[in-house]
């Protein structure tokens, strides 16, 4: 026979075992249970919300494991309104069982009224979301860098939260390098304490330090895990013993000062907008929906979407500028002071 035969009965027989080999993989796969972190889960989820929390995000790293938590969960809590966010957009589940497309807004609003109580995203709402009325974060995957753990946490964690004590999950398998370095290190050393301070150089390093150990041979892995606990305190050690500590400086005087009021409130400046008398000269005004301004100063270009109203910028902050007391930068064209 010729190259061009002998490769075409390569291939058939290639293609028998494949799929003999996936047919085994997937008899294997019908024969396991509920996963076990995803019933984990839906216990934390329980015992969060029989503990008074009204509301919960779940983190995952990916997609399809949205995908499939959202279907999970909204078997599990039927009488729970859910939503889901990731990078496609935003979707909630209507009492249909159908998923309606949606902006991120209005998921973020419907958080805050209530109207969502259960949020299964990807990081995709760690940027730039904030949920201050939820005081429950679960990241039910952990991503190699740290840094994004803190951006999660970040979402609730953060002026005007209504919980007193805001709730952190974190899950992780046994055995695993995640599991080593977030709760075994994460004791020892405060993982998400001191970002801003000495542990910002370790932490930075953890995601090639994951990558490592990861793709370590199966032979060598156990002693590459004991490596990187070993390695990373005694970074924590070399960081403890010098260098100037940013945090510890800090001590209490994170605590803001008494203030006084100011001169002008949000109230004041939308009064002055209302009024042509007060507006500067040569400025450009339109009022649009409630709270919502068209505005073009002198000296910038084009008009910029603007708002008095700090709740509306909160949920709008991507399509608005705040008008706030003593002016500020209006889509980086300069410093304005609307009033005089």
């Amino acid at each position: 026979m010729d190259s061009e035969e002998a490769a075409e009965i390569a291939h058939q027989g290639l293609v028998v075992e494949e799929r003999s080999s996936i047919q085994g993989l997937l008899k294997r796969i019908a024969t396991l249970s509920t996963d076990t972190k995803v019933r984990k889960l839906r216990e934390e989820i329980e015992r969060a919300f029989a503990e008074g929390y009204h509301s919960a995000i779940v983190f995952t790293q990916y997609a399809d494991t949205m995908d499939y938590l959202k279907e999970d969960l909204a078997q599990a809590f039927p009488q729970v309104p859910i939503g889901c966010y990731s990078g496609r957009g935003g979707q909630i589940r209507d009492q249909g069982g159908y998923w309606n497309d949606c902006k991120k807004e209005y998921i973020k609003r419907k958080l805050k009224d209530g109207s969502i109580r259960l949020l299964v995203c990807t990081d995709a709402a760690a940027e730039g979301l904030n949920f201050q009325t939820c005081g429950v974060v679960i990241n039910l995957d952990l991503p190699w860098n740290p840094m994004k753990v803190e951006q999660r946490i970040g979402r609730i964690d953060r002026i005007g939260q209504v919980h007193p004590t805001i709730r952190v999950v974190n899950f992780a398998y046994e055995d695993t390098v995640e599991a080593d370095v977030y709760f075994a290190l994460g004791k020892r050393i405060n993982l998400f304490q001191g970002i801003v301070g000495k542990l910002q150089p370790i932490l930075s390093r953890l995601p090639q330090e994951f990558e490592r150990v990861s793709l370590a041979r199966p032979e060598h892995k156990e002693a590459e895990r004991q490596r990187l606990i070993s390695d990373v305190e005694g970074m924590v050690a070399q960081a403890e013993e010098g260098g100037f500590d940013v945090d510890e400086a800090a001590g209490e005087s994170l605590d803001l000062p008494e203030l006084p009021p100011p001169a002008l409130t949000l109230p004041d400046i939308d009064l002055a907008l209302n009024r042509d008398d007060v507006r500067p000269p040569g400025c450009e005004w339109k009022p649009l929906d409630p709270g919502s301004y068209s505005l073009r100063l002198p000296g910038i270009t084009k008009p910029v979407r603007v708002t008095t109203s700090a709740d509306l910028f909160d949920d709008q902050f991507e399509s608005h500028d705040l008008l706030s007391p003593g002016g500020g930068p209006l889509r980086g064209d300069g410093q304005y002071r609307l009033c005089r």
